[in-house]
């Protein structure tokens, strides 16, 4: 986000800096590209499977299923429970037309496989903590 032109976050857990900045405004439904926090992590939101959002990124080390740390860029599963949703205010248009449509139904394994070449099959439900 500071590539275009956001200030990098200086509140110590930046996966809650998002909750009262005037440059976020929550969101209701997940939508492509929105950011989904839980408090803890945060990652952007590319899809949908079996009542999970299948996030990029998100847990950059801790607990995960690719040898001790999930790199920037990997697809994971995010529960949607106690998930908040942010999308950057300038996106507002293209959110009130992308919530009319639901999120892209993907089976994360496959789209692990082929968009990053992981062959670590996903547990089920990797999460934010």
């Amino acid at each position: 986000m500071q590539e275009v032109g956001y200030a990098k976050s200086h509140f110590p857990f930046r996966a809650r800096s998002f909750i009262g900045d005037s440059n976020f405004f929550e969101i209701s439904k997940p939508v492509y590209g929105a950011i989904a926090t839980s408090g803890h992590h945060a990652t952007l939101v590319y899809g949908a499977a079996k009542g999970a959002i299948i996030g990029l990124g998100g847990n950059q080390g801790g607990l995960s299923i690719i040898n001790g740390t999930v790199s920037a860029g990997t697809i994971k599963f995010s529960t949607y429970k106690g998930m908040r949703y942010f999308s950057p205010v300038t996106y507002k248009i293209y959110y009130n037309e992308a919530q009319k449509h639901s999120l892209q139904q993907v089976d994360v394994n496959e789209l692990n496989s082929k968009m990053l070449s992981i062959t670590v099959k996903s547990k089920g439900k990797e999460s934010t903590r």
